[in-house]
């Protein structure tokens, strides 16, 4: 049997949703050899979990290195809000300016700035963007209740709308930048677990479908590892990028992998 966990164990690495199809390719095949295979079934199960895991986590981390500066995006919207909020706080203003103050359209002018702008613009605009996201729900969030009327009043509805869709990406972006950054040796972490999670496979299937179990049967289980095995050395022999496959259904993913089994520094496919 020691031939057979040769074969695998001393194999090359592989990417994760290489690991993951493998592992529940060989749980599929332990199934249908009933219960004297129960304990690669559950192992095999395990395992497919902790390769899933691990390719979410590269894609987090191809995300945040894609991503550049950790909050790129989250300016570009804030300059986008600004320039929003400053056409809507101007419309108001000129209200206030052409009309005498007891006109119908400056006295809901002069609600709106007292109710959106209590202390000028540079005060909402000029905050942290947890701050101007908060001023800007506010708005949105009176401006669709108890102000609704004077905002159409004064014909500022397509300003608001624009203040409401960018209210959404802000607060989605800065949801998105919460989570804490995958790191580069998080991920080596994450591989060497998932490695180590395949030996345990091989050894089980090694052990339990031993001497009572013909060799053709042992390689039938583990046959979803061979395949995936066979594609990574085609690869390196052919001096191709290692590419990965979707965890879930096998397919070659041309543009996801990470290209970095046979190195330490991460690089981007």
């Amino acid at each position: 049997m020691f031939d057979v966990v040769d074969e695998h164990v001393s194999a090359r690495q592989m990417t994760s949703g290489r690991w993951s199809v493998s592992f529940r390719g060989i749980e599929k095949a332990a199934l249908a050899l009933g219960p004297a295979a129960e304990d690669i079934v559950r192992l095999a199960r395990e395992a497919a979990a902790v390769a899933i895991e691990t390719f979410e986590l590269e894609q987090r981390y191809r995300r945040d290195r894609l991503a550049g500066t950790a909050r790129g995006d989250a300016q570009e919207i804030d300059n986008d809000s600004d320039r929003a909020l400053g056409a809507f706080y101007r419309g108001i203003e000129e209200f206030v300016r052409n009309y005498g103050s007891n006109h119908p359209l400056a006295v809901a002018a002069r609600a709106l700035l007292k109710a959106f702008f209590a202390y000028g613009l540079k005060a909402v605009v000029h905050q942290p963007f947890e701050d101007q996201l908060a001023a800007m729900e506010r708005i949105v969030r009176l401006g669709q209740t108890d102000y609704a009327a004077q905002i159409a009043q004064l014909g500022l509805g397509h300003w608001f709308e624009r203040i409401v869709a960018l209210t959404d990406l802000y607060r989605a972006e800065l949801e998105a930048n919460r989570l804490k950054p995958v790191t580069w040796p998080e991920i080596k972490a994450a591989r060497k677990r998932c490695h180590r999670y395949g030996q345990r496979v091989i050894a089980a299937v090694a052990y339990i479908l031993g001497e009572d179990v013909d060799l053709e049967k042992r390689n039938e289980v583990l046959e979803p590892l061979t395949l995936q095995q066979r594609a990574v050395l085609a690869m390196q022999r052919s001096r191709r990028r290692v590419t990965d496959v979707d965890p879930h259904t096998g397919v070659e993913i041309e543009s996801e992998g990470l290209d970095v089994l046979e190195s330490d520094q991460p690089e981007l496919a």
